[in-house]
């Protein structure tokens, strides 16, 4: 009879540098990388200024009405944003998973829309940035962060899976949905309004997977805005010429958007 494995938990061994358990979310800016060599230094300005206010604001809101929904004491520290050339990386360490979980699939779901259709938070005297368009994959598990240095199970999970969705939007992985199905039971602390299951289109081919519903959060926040597609649809006009690599995600982005305003009526 072969003998027992025992798989040690890393998070557990006191000599290793220090690893947490958390969520982590990476997100891709569709379309940022040649943006650098095309647009006007004063437009980068104008696109780096909004970044930098969009990240604070989205981290401000989040920790604020986290620490409310939960009834818990949160702080910025515990959510953590990096950007890596055209990726977002968010991370959450809390050895509660459903509770890391819930920041980021929050964060994930504020910067997304924020970055798509806001256009009211830009410096003055410069020339409106154009609209960001985000698409990404959320994982939890353990991961050592230091700096710009990440390693760990999350972050593998999420970094394989972040840039295959064919929309703007973001996912659980796969492994991840499956922890979340067990939340479901548990409603005070799983994301089960932030989230909605779809038949998603990705690099792969079609999966049944967890999204984030981030058309119906937008609604919910600024109600005095009165949201339309058509609303989306000049965010993606003002966003410059649709290549045919480009046009699949938006014709995904507009029925994916569709089927989450259906459900919630």
């Amino acid at each position: 009879m072969a003998d027992e494995v025992t798989v040690a938990d890393p998070t557990q061994d006191a000599s290793a540098p220090k690893i947490s358990k958390g969520a982590v979310a990476f997100l891709d800016i569709l379309g940022f990388k040649g943006m650098w060599q095309s647009t006007h230094p004063a437009n980068l300005t104008a696109q780096i200024n909004l970044i930098s206010n969009m990240v604070a604001k989205v981290q401000k809101n989040v920790i604020k009405e986290m620490s409310t929904k939960l009834d818990i004491e949160a702080n910025p520290d515990q959510l953590n944003f990096n950007l890596l050339s055209d990726t977002f990386i968010i991370t959450v360490e809390n050895e509660d998973l459903s509770l890391a979980l819930f920041f980021v699939v929050q964060a994930t779901q504020d910067l997304i829309l924020h970055f798509a259709l806001f256009d009211d938070v830009k410096p003055p005297n410069l020339p409106p940035a154009r609209p960001l368009f985000l698409r990404g994959a959320i994982s939890t598990g353990w991961f050592y962060r230091k700096n710009n240095m990440y390693i760990g199970e999350a972050i593998d999970d999420a970094a394989e899976w972040f840039n295959q969705p064919d929309f703007v939007g973001a996912i659980l992985t796969p492994r991840t949905g499956y922890f979340y199905r067990k939340l479901l039971n548990d409603p005070p602390k799983n994301p089960n309004r932030l989230l909605i299951k779809y038949t998603t289109p990705t690099k792969k081919g079609k999966f049944d997977l967890y999204c984030v519903d981030w058309i119906n959060r937008y609604i919910a926040l600024y109600p005095h805005k009165k949201f339309d597609l058509k609303d989306l649809y000049s965010k993606f006009i003002q966003n410059g010429n649709i290549s045919p690599g480009v046009v699949s995600k938006y014709q995904n982005t507009d029925e994916f958007n569709k089927y989450c305003l259906e459900r919630k009526t």
